[in-house]
């Protein structure tokens, strides 16, 4: 009987371990593959205004729930509300097609 109530516990102590981190995943989240990572990187850069990204932060806390935010260089010449809009897109289609709800912040960068 000794045994026994050994192997349940040790079970029990188990499955509660394993229920806890993966709760514990769900709330300080977890980061995307750097494939994921590249995508929306690449996504980013593809807008005419955008010359640069940087600060890439993204947190995964679960299905539907990923959340990130980039910073993307824009020359101050460039049009401000044409940029807005490309940024807008970018947003948009990151969400559509990534599940991803993204922010994206202009920094004004002079190109070298």
């Amino acid at each position: 009987d000794g045994i026994l109530g050994l192997l349940i516990t040790v079970l029990i102590l188990y499955t509660g371990f394993m229920i806890a981190k993966d709760s514990a995943n769900l709330l300080i989240g977890t980061n995307l593959s750097k494939d994921r990572l590249e995508e929306i990187r690449s996504m980013v850069l593809s807008a005419e205004v955008i010359n640069g990204a940087h600060d890439l932060v993204v947190h995964d806390y679960g299905p539907g729930r990923i959340f990130a935010s980039i910073h993307a260089e824009v020359s101050p010449q460039a049009n401000l509300v044409e940029a807005h809009d490309q940024v807008d897109q970018i947003e948009k289609q990151i969400r559509e097609q990534l599940g991803i709800s993204i922010v994206i912040h202009m920094d004004p960068v002079e190109e070298l």
